[in-house]
C-alpha cells in the first residue's frame, strides 16, 4: 500500500519525459486495481485517492493525448465508480477519445454495465443523434 501512495505522489508531479509520466499514471492505476481485488481492500482510502487523482488529472488535460492517457489509466483501474467519467468522454469526446473511453468501459465486468451504460453504448455504436453530411460519415464501421 505504501508503494502505491509513493507512485501516486510521483505520478502527480511534472516530468520532463511524457513517457515517464504516462508510465507512472498507468502503473499506479494497475497497482491499485490489483490491491483493491485483495480481500478487505476494496474500500481502502488509497483506492479513492487514486480515483480522485485520475479524475482531477483528466479534467486538467487540454490535449486529446493527455485525455487518452488518463482513459487508459481508468481502464487499468477498472473501478465501477469511474463509469460516469468514462461515459462523459465516450459520448462527448473526439473520435479517438471516445474509442479510448469505450475500451475502458468494455474492460469492466459485465455486471457493472447498468442500463445507463447499455443505452450509452447503443447510442454510441449506432450513432444515434449524430448528424452526417455524407453517408459514409455515419457508418459504425469507419
Amino acid at each position: 500500500m505504501w508503494c502505491i501512495s509513493d507512485v501516486l505522489k510521483l505520478s502527480e508531479k511534472e516530468h520532463p519525459s511524457e513517457k515517464l509520466a504516462e508510465t507512472l499514471v498507468l502503473t499506479v492505476s494497475a497497482m491499485t486495481n490489483r490491491f483493491r481485488r485483495q480481500p478487505g481492500n476494496s474500500k481502502h482510502k488509497i483506492v479513492s485517492d487514486v480515483q480522485s487523482s485520475l479524475e482531477s488529472g483528466i479534467s486538467a488535460c487540454t490535449s486529446e493525448e493527455c485525455k487518452q492517457k488518463y482513459l487508459r489509466a481508468f481502464k487499468n483501474l477498472a473501478l465501477e465508480d469511474t463509469i460516469p467519467t468514462l461515459l462523459k468522454y465516450a459520448i462527448n469526446g473526439t473520435k479517438k477519445t471516445s474509442v479510448a473511453a469505450m475500451k475502458a468501459i468494455r474492460a469492466l465486468p459485465v455486471a457493472m454495465w447498468n442500463d445507463t451504460v447499455k443505452k450509452a453504448a447503443e447510442r454510441i455504436y449506432f450513432q444515434v443523434g449524430r448528424r452526417c453530411v455524407l453517408p459514409w460519415e455515419c457508418s459504425p464501421f469507419t
